[in-house]
């Protein structure tokens, strides 16, 4: 258990690895306590190291994950994946510039993996993106119209 005044330690498993860093207590609501995972924790690190602070990636694109709703709206012949598209005609769903845009991601792409990973749900893009780095290149297979085609993406700092 965390003790009060412990936020900030390390999560043990019982084989004495560190799995997490405490953040947090709520001692009013049954003593819970909050812990970021370790692998996270090493990621900023490592950035702060090497830049001198956390350097966070992006792809660049907005997009919408496949339901039977989004299957019917958009006539798509895939049952998973996420759809790029923005909701306004006056958005691009490619952010100009982006990662995504010099990969050749276009408005109407629906990426269904990445690195090897099927998006079949709404967590499968962040948690896939919160274990990776700026220049980390993502290999995405994406389906053009009928066509599967695959793309490499090469993570950059987002911009401020």
């Amino acid at each position: 258990p965390v003790q009060p005044g412990n936020s900030g330690g390390p999560l043990m498993s019982i084989d004495g690895k560190v799995i997490g860093v405490n953040v947090a207590m709520a001692n009013d609501v049954e003593n819970i306590a909050f812990a970021l995972p370790a692998n996270e924790v090493k990621l900023a690190v490592d950035s702060i190291v090497e830049n001198g602070r956390v350097s966070k990636p992006y792809v660049g694109v907005l997009y919408v994950m496949v339901t039977p709703e989004v299957v019917e709206a958009f006539d798509l012949t895939s049952s998973y994946g996420a759809y790029v598209f923005s909701g306004e005609s006056s958005v691009s769903a490619v952010i100009e510039g982006s990662p995504a845009d010099k990969a050749g991601l276009l408005m109407g792409d629906l990426i269904l993996s990445i690195d090897g990973r099927e998006l079949r749900d709404s967590e499968d893009l962040p948690a896939i993106m919160s274990k990776k780095r700026v220049g980390d290149v993502l290999s995405f297979v994406v389906l053009r119209g009928i066509e599967e085609i695959q793309l490499n993406v090469v993570l950059e700092e987002i911009p401020e």
